[in-house]
């Protein structure tokens, strides 16, 4: 009989044991619960920061976009109104002046990497041009080593020369298609470089 009292009294032990692990088991469960419901409030919090973050920085790169288009056209119309200050001092005649706005934008837009337009522009130029294709094509490229030194740069005459583009315009002078301007003398072409 008292090992059945020893065995009920160690069971009623372990009982208590036990129940008092569940006390402690249920407190860990409530501590991390709340815990986890804390850690993860502070995730969502945090993105939610991290999202509008991201958001002011694609508004603010938007804006930075526009702001360096702004500043490009104010620099490109600062440019214009110095070319044009100078120009006004070197002639009155309104080809001439076309002329060698013509050549500056050409200019501008070798400066931008933009073959196609420089072309273009120097296309147009010719329409406004009183000399042979050979004192034109010579011009171009003096007003484009003057502009270029007038902003402290270089230009790469092998570069331009070599590209595509200018090969093309340069068949168009010499052949006389696709120009605005009718072409003379045929001799005064075919001693134009092709380079």
């Amino acid at each position: 009989m008292e090992e059945r009292q020893d065995t009920q009294e160690e069971l009623k032990q372990t009982q208590l044991q036990v129940r008092q692990l569940e006390g402690e088991l249920e407190e860990m469960l409530e501590y991390f619960q709340s815990r986890w419901y804390r850690v993860r409030g502070e995730l969502f919090s945090t993105q939610q920061r991290l999202q509008q973050a991201q958001e002011e920085l694609t508004r603010t790169q938007g804006e930075l976009s526009q702001t360096r288009v702004r500043l490009n056209e104010v620099e490109i119309e600062l440019e214009r109104s110095k070319f044009w200050q100078v120009l006004e001092t070197q002639t009155d005649d309104p080809r001439q002046k076309r002329y060698r706005e013509l050549v500056w934008h050409g200019w501008y837009a070798y400066k931008r990497g933009d073959r196609t337009q420089t072309i273009e522009y120097l296309k147009e130029s010719w329409k406004y041009s009183s000399v042979s294709v050979t004192q034109t094509v010579s011009d171009w490229l003096k007003c484009f080593e003057e502009f270029a030194e007038r902003k402290g740069t270089q230009i790469d005459v092998q570069e331009l020369a070599g590209s595509v583009e200018w090969r093309g315009l340069m068949r168009e002078l010499v052949t006389g298609t696709g120009l605005g301007r009718s072409t003379r003398s045929r001799q005064f072409m075919k001693k134009v470089p092709i380079f």
